[in-house]
């Protein structure tokens, strides 16, 4: 093969490479492409799914306006395309419920709706007005706070009722329902063992007087349930007394820290007086 063959074979051969890379490249570019197309009709279906959905359960809220049916848009398509309309349904909804309520008074169903949608203000802060009308009516007179705390049968409801109505005519009977219920659930959960009372008086007859010094920075709440049920808040290093009826007492101790937990115990009050001092320990690991 002489110079001029090889020559000629040589940049045959350069031709046909790059004549492969330019398909290649072509091909590559083509494929590219398509699989842009591909994935932009795969975002344009979704982005379509969605608006179709969104109309569909705007078109559900329209053919039946309700409260659970306006809540389901809001939660399913909370940037959706009707939002400020449905909002606007459910506010007029919620309102109106509200009123035929408050005008049948009919305690059960005033008390099961407060309790299904007492915390939707949180989404939707124009709920707000209507929610406190509802709780105005359960707990604005004496008679109807009492009403409501024994139809819930909670401690939460017989919370509301001593507090608002300290002097109520079922005051102590709410507050021995809420001791009682509250230690109940304190026993039932995660908790620490509370340290024995100390006797440092004797005298004959029913009572025991108990003097408590609380030596921790927060307010110390004391729930002591058995004969007597009752409760007292000290505040950070004050020292308060409770008299008790005798008897077997569960006791239960909690401060106002979430992250401090509950301790419990069980004690006999004989007659006497009685003291102890709660402190709080830190331990590391």
């Amino acid at each position: 093969m002489n110079v001029k063959t090889a020559r000629i074979l040589f940049v045959c051969f350069l031709c046909f490479i790059v004549g492969v890379c330019t398909w290649s490249h072509n091909h590559n570019e083509q494929l590219r492409k398509e699989r842009m197309q591909k994935e932009q009709a795969e975002k344009e279906a979704v982005v379509q799914k969605k608006l179709n959905e969104d109309k569909a359960t705007f078109d559900s809220v329209m053919a039946s306006p309700s409260i659970d049916r306006c809540l389901l848009y809001l939660k399913n398509h909370y940037n959706g395309t009707y939002k400020s309309h449905v909002d606007s349904i459910l506010n007029v909804v919620f309102s109106n419920q509200v009123d035929m309520l408050l005008t049948k008074v009919n305690v059960e169903n005033i008390i099961s709706f407060y309790n299904k949608y007492q915390y939707e203000y949180i989404s939707h802060e124009y709920l707000r007005d209507d929610i406190n009308r509802l709780q105005e009516e359960m707990y604005g007179s004496e008679t109807m706070a009492w009403k409501t705390a024994s139809v819930i049968n909670n401690a939460n409801g017989y919370y509301n009722y001593i507090t608002r109505y300290p002097k109520g005519k079922h005051y102590k009977e709410a507050e021995k329902l809420y001791v009682d219920m509250q230690v109940d659930a304190i026993f039932a959960g995660d908790h620490g063992r509370l340290p024995e009372m100390e006797k440092t008086g004797y005298r004959y007859g029913s009572t025991s007087e108990i003097s408590v010094y609380n030596n921790t920075a927060y307010t110390l709440t004391l729930l002591y349930s058995g004969t007597d049920s009752k409760s007292m808040s000290i505040p950070s290093r004050c020292t308060y007394s409770i008299k008790l009826k005798n008897g077997n007492y569960r006791i239960a101790a909690s401060v106002n820290s979430s992250n401090v937990r509950s301790y419990a115990g069980i004690e006999n009050l004989s007659g006497g007086l009685y003291s102890s001092e709660y402190y709080i320990t830190t331990s590391r690991y």
